[in-house]
């Protein structure tokens, strides 16, 4: 009983000073603000040129991210007429070297479908080489990691020109 006496006499006070500090702040931010004079007017017959489609110069989510869809985005993505020219890919070292075992080789077996779907989404790929995991979890220097990187890139730009 006494919370529903209490709430009777603050709800309208709140209410009132809630309402005098939007007043205040309006007519604080009518007295502040400059007046611009100009003109502006647009002609919808000339035109501006082609409109730069960025969604044909785009990203790609990682190798794991959404990879059982990725077919069918491609598909939908040219079928919508967003066959890119450049592309962003993501590619994780570790996931075709293993740091912890150096000597096993290069496997590109887990990133093939991947690149493969993004190919036929655009004309160019460009490779991000993540090194983290040998950088920070394994303690590669850049000198270690330089051959590396190259590596992949290199038989990357072979298998896809």
């Amino acid at each position: 009983m006494y919370i529903n006496s209490l709430f009777k006499i603050a709800a309208p006070v709140l209410t009132a000073l809630t309402l005098s500090i939007a007043v205040a702040m309006t007519c604080h931010a009518e007295s502040t603000t400059p007046q611009a004079k100009g003109t502006v007017a647009v002609d919808f017959n000339q035109s501006r040129g082609v409109r730069l489609a960025v969604e044909r110069v785009n990203n790609v989510s990682r190798l794991q991210t959404f990879a059982e869809q990725r077919d069918a985005d491609v598909a939908f993505y040219n079928e919508q007429g967003l066959h890119g020219e450049i592309y962003r890919v993501w590619v994780d070292s570790h996931t075709i070297r293993d740091p912890k075992d150096p000597q096993a080789g290069y496997d590109y077996s887990a990133i093939v479908d991947y690149l493969s779907g993004i190919s036929r989404l655009s004309e160019s790929l460009l490779v991000v080489m993540d090194t983290r995991v040998e950088v920070r979890d394994y303690g590669y220097t850049p000198e270690q990691i330089k051959p590396i990187a190259k590596r992949i890139l290199t038989d990357l730009k072979i298998r896809f020109p």
